[in-house]
């Protein structure tokens, strides 16, 4: 079941403010999968806390398996 976040985000070149859950799932639809580079950036750029529920979504959408979370949460 997907995470409802209260928090909202706004993507370039879009300002109608989306989920982070729905900004995700949007990017697993045309294809894409993340690489460990790009989670590297997302984990030095984003505070632990967001950079978690980032996971879990990612997670929960499909755009990384489980055990690539578990490896980048520490667990």
């Amino acid at each position: 079941m997907p995470t409802k976040s209260i928090i909202v985000y706004i993507t370039e070149g879009n300002t109608t403010p989306k989920s982070g859950y729905a900004i995700i799932n949007t990017e697993v639809k045309r294809g894409k999968q993340m690489t460990e580079e790009q989670l590297l950036f997302k984990q030095e750029t984003m505070s632990e806390v967001d950079f978690n529920e980032f996971l879990l979504n990612a997670v929960e959408c499909g755009l990384i398996n489980l055990d690539t979370a578990l490896i980048f949460k520490g667990e």
